[in-house]
């Protein structure tokens, strides 16, 4: 072997904190104290093989000089590798006297984001040799006695081990660290206790991270107004990413005629621009171009689009129903806690609360022309249990010269309703609104009575969305009605319940996209679909079907108009007087 190639060999294992002599290692420990950025670089960049981007670069310098800082930043930007680094970094340069907590608005995100990029960080660097000390576990980290970091969540963990509603503040330790992960979504009251945390330690960082969901909340506030004095504020937005600059894609005008261009090509051709197929991607683990112009043709300019995408601050606007914060906080979904069991994550932090309601409400919203969906949703009282987007179908047609034709679609969507929600949920009262509004839904509706129905527990009734409304004082018509009742009780944080969601991207969007006003009787009016579709670029069905949904859970007289009446009489199918539940 080369005498050169054994040194360089020789030098890198006694790089290693078991290789070092305690001289050599009290040694490297002075040196990084004064530049921690160094034992960044050398130690674990090195490592890693991994080059930062400029603005990561940036942060990173800004951290160990400023030590309190603010970050509101758009999706893939590297945060939680950023505060990996961090979170590793100073205990090790501090083994001996450091106290660090992380934090996010849930568990989940403690443990599965940012934690779990500190494990890998952890055991990628380690895999060269013992180079960062102590032991890491799921949400904690230890370096003998004297250092540990822990990750927290505002509400109580899984049997209340490793995190939980546990304060930050009497921490009194040398050098304190506090890491704040999706910090838009962090509460007023995290943040007191870590201004309170300021004054306990000798050394402090501070480091809040996180997309800019809520100009008014908490995070927005310090970022934006005096709250904020004694941070430095870093914003970061999608027109200064490497790869956004890479492809041009620097301000939002040049965003909207990519937008152009790519609406003008093949769909197969636009999903290769959506891969970056077609894109430079100087940094490849970071955001993607293709899927910024992706949801941009998608969700249109939205508060969604804005705060992910472009990571600019999503205003609570007037004519928005429902806030993106408010949003997040009710469209957790469901986890598996430790001892087996199903919770909703909105629910386990108090965001809302399920009202034990065992009445099943299900609603189809139907597709009119081009490429809109059939979209169905189901509840159990204020839950949502079950969704469904029933895309169009065409066949060739034999008949006239068009060459394809729209395929009845009707059979299969009610066989499926029938299967999936009458049969399984057979020993609950059913409520189903169908939407007619186009006489799309004529046929769902005509195919799924052909069923054996019991008219005792299953309400079938159809709903057009232009009738007036019930309070004809209050709202211009009856969608009007259905969507106010549905962000009244999304926005409803009194007595904790709201309604729990499951997570969805698109029915995030519809929900903060859609625009209220008012009619020249001053009376409270939705944004027609029309409207909604020219300025977003897609049809809020999944919001129609939801705010169907919703509204049954009200309308417990449920009133059959004559047609559907009459159908329900001449179902030959209809189970016996016997009251057994069934078919």
């Amino acid at each position: 072997m080369p005498k050169t190639k054994r040194n360089r060999m020789k030098q890198e294992k006694n790089n290693t904190i078991a290789q070092a002599t305690p001289e050599d290692y009290v040694k490297a420990l002075k040196l990084w104290r004064a530049n921690p950025v160094k034992y960044v670089d050398s130690v674990l960049l090195k490592t890693l093989q991994v080059e930062l981007e400029p603005r990561q670069r940036e942060v990173l310098d800004a951290v160990f000089r400023d030590k309190k800082v603010l970050i509101p930043t758009h999706f893939s930007f590297g945060k939680s590798f950023l505060c990996a680094l961090i979170a590793l970094a100073i205990p090790n340069i501090y083994p001996h006297n450091c106290i660090g907590s992380t934090f996010a608005p849930t568990f989940r995100q403690v443990r599965d984001i940012l934690w779990r990029e500190m494990r890998r960080v952890f055991e990628a660097v380690n895999s060269k040799g013992i180079i960062l000390n102590g032991d890491i576990v799921t949400t904690r980290y230890t370096i003998g006695t004297g250092s540990m970091v822990v990750g927290f969540s505002p509400s109580k963990s899984a049997k209340g081990k490793d995190t939980g509603n546990q304060s930050v503040s009497g921490r009194h330790d040398h050098v304190v660290f506090i890491i704040v992960d999706e910090a838009g979504g962090v509460s007023k009251q995290i943040f007191n206790q870590i201004e309170a945390l300021q004054a306990s330690g000798v050394i402090v960082y501070v480091i809040c991270i996180g997309n800019p969901l809520d100009i008014n909340g908490e995070f927005g506030q310090m970022c934006t107004t005096e709250k904020g004095e004694g941070y430095t504020m870093l914003h970061y937005t999608a027109y200064t990413a490497e790869n956004m600059k890479a492809n041009g894609l620097t301000s939002l005008d040049k965003i909207r005629k990519e937008a152009g261009r790519l609406r003008s090509l093949p769909k197969d051709e636009r999903r290769k621009y959506y891969s970056d197929q077609f894109y430079k991607k100087p940094f490849p683990s970071l955001i993607s171009p293709g899927f910024v112009m992706e949801k941009y043709i998608k969700w249109g300019e939205s508060p969604l689009f804005f705060s992910y995408c472009i990571g600019e601050w999503a205003q609570s606007l007037d004519d928005t129903l429902v806030p993106l914060s408010r949003a997040n906080e009710v469209m957790l979904g469901k986890i598996i806690d430790e001892d087996g069991k199903e919770v909703w994550e909105s629910e386990k932090n108090g965001y809302c609360h399920y009202n034990g309601l065992s009445d099943i409400t299900l609603a189809l919203d139907c597709s009119g022309d081009g490429h809109d969906k059939n979209s169905l949703c189901v509840m159990e009282g204020n839950r949502q249990i079950m969704t469904k987007n029933f895309s169009k179908t065409w066949e060739t047609s034999e008949i006239d010269y068009r060459g394809i034709k729209l395929k009845e679609d009707g059979p299969y969507i009610a066989k499926w309703i029938y299967d999936n929600v009458f049969l399984k949920y057979s020993d609950h009262s059913i409520n189903f609104a169908l939407d007619s509004t186009g006489g799309f839904g004529n046929t769902v509706f005509d195919s799924i009575m052909k069923y054996k129905l019991n008219p005792i527990f299953i309400k079938i009734r159809k709903v057009n969305f232009g009738v007036p409304a019930k309070d004809e004082m209050l709202y211009h018509d009856n969608i009007a009605e259905m969507a106010f009742t549905l962000a009244d009780d999304i926005n409803r944080t009194h007595e904790n319940l709201g309604i729990l969601l499951l997570p969805d991207e698109d029915l995030r969007n519809q929900i903060t996209n859609r625009r209220k006003k008012t009619d020249g009787r001053n009376r409270n009016m939705l944004e027609s679909k029309k409207d909604y579709k020219a300025r977003a670029g897609e049809s809020p069905d999944q919001f129609d079907a939801l705010m169907m949904c919703n509204w049954l859970r009200h309308d417990t007289g449920i009133k059959y108009d004559k047609e559907t009446e009459q159908a329900l009489k001449n179902n030959t199918k209809t189970m016996s007087s016997t009251l057994k539940r069934g078919w």
